[in-house]
């Protein structure tokens, strides 16, 4: 259970990524997301790593490159997903 001010942040490389940000760019680079969830997983040399699980819409395939090339329209790099 997450609590407190710090709910859905993600500390990366010394910045926080709140993690409903990357999900809504998510939704709005790609049309064919039926649901995106974003967590940080640990990394050891970032702390956590951005991660992005993403399930696409029935009958709809998700390049999950063509994903990230497209978030890089939407989010400053560090806040995209690794992973």
């Amino acid at each position: 259970m997450v609590r407190g001010p710090e709910q859905g942040l993600i500390k990366t490389g010394g910045e926080n990524v709140a993690s409903l940000e990357v999900e809504r760019a998510i939704y709005d680079a790609d049309p064919k997301v039926a649901e995106a969830v974003v967590v940080g997983l640990p990394h050891a040399r970032w702390s956590e790593a951005i991660t992005a699980v993403v399930v696409a819409k029935p009958g709809e395939t998700i390049d999950p490159e063509g994903l990230r090339t497209s978030l890089k329209s939407w989010l400053d790099g560090y806040r995209c997903p690794s992973r």
